[in-house]
């Protein structure tokens, strides 16, 4: 496992200094318009693809669990995290199995489940999706050491 996690973070290393420049832009255009540090839809879309698509966590792999703002989606991409590279399937079901159908308020965690791969109707911009998420993390990540300093 410690060469896993070395290699992830080599990689997430050179992935990241290669994106910098669309990461540092969605950043500023956050921090120019006062837009939130989150994004639940973006989350969810990167969840969603890969719910219907696995190989779509591969795209995805500059993300961390901690990435999300959201909980249950840090739970999630942690289940995704530890199956999809063991070449286990991922799909709705698989998930919902390992968390049980957890009430989740207004809406139960398989239906969640569900809604999210049948949203997820266009994963060509998974992408897109994962830089959002990937650089809210870092922003937020920016203001909480900006905070201590003060």
């Amino acid at each position: 496992m410690p060469d896993a996690l070395a290699r992830h973070s080599y990689y997430q290393f050179l992935i990241e200094g290669l994106l910098k420049p669309e990461i540092d832009a969605i950043i500023e255009s956050v921090r120019n318009e006062d837009k939130e540090l989150f994004n639940i839809d973006a989350e969810q879309a990167v969840l969603g693809a890969i719910l219907i698509d696995n190989d779509a966590y591969y795209r995805a792999s500059i993300i961390d669990p901690e990435d999300f703002s959201e909980d249950l989606h840090k739970r999630i991409f942690e289940v995704v995290r530890a199956l999809i590279p063991s070449g286990e399937v991922v799909t709705p079901i698989t998930i919902a199995r390992l968390f049980g159908d957890q009430d989740l308020g207004n809406i139960t965690l398989v239906k969640y489940l569900a809604r999210l791969a049948a949203e997820a109707a266009d994963i060509t911009d998974v992408r897109g999706h994962v830089l959002t998420v990937y650089a809210l993390s870092k922003y937020r990540s920016q203001m909480e050491v900006q905070e201590q300093k003060t």
